[in-house]
């Protein structure tokens, strides 16, 4: 059995492998990026448009525990922060929740 089961968020992050804490940027950040890139060009044509990024609390305060999962989140924020300033001048909206 994999230690710890896949999917897992809540651990020290001592307890999780190089591959667990790659896994989770894989899905969490470079996840978002290859959908938002998908769909940038289609938001730029129309000039209108919404892309509203999922987060969570750990994207604004770190915890114990979910040293895996934080920094992909907190990277979610400021990519969506950024994505919102390029797109203001064309009408398209960028909104983490």
């Amino acid at each position: 059995m994999e230690w710890p089961p896949t999917g897992t968020l809540a651990f020290e992050v001592s307890l999780l492998s190089r591959q667990h804490r790659r896994d989770q940027l894989e899905v969490n950040l470079f996840g978002v990026f290859r959908v938002t890139h998908a769909v940038l060009p289609v938001l730029r044509e129309q000039c209108t448009g919404h892309i509203i990024q999922v987060s969570s609390i750990g994207g604004v305060a770190a915890f114990p525990v979910l040293a895996a999962t934080t920094p992909s989140k907190w990277a979610l924020e400021v990519i969506t922060e950024s994505l919102a300033q390029e797109g203001s001048g064309c009408g398209a909206a960028f909104v983490v929740e």
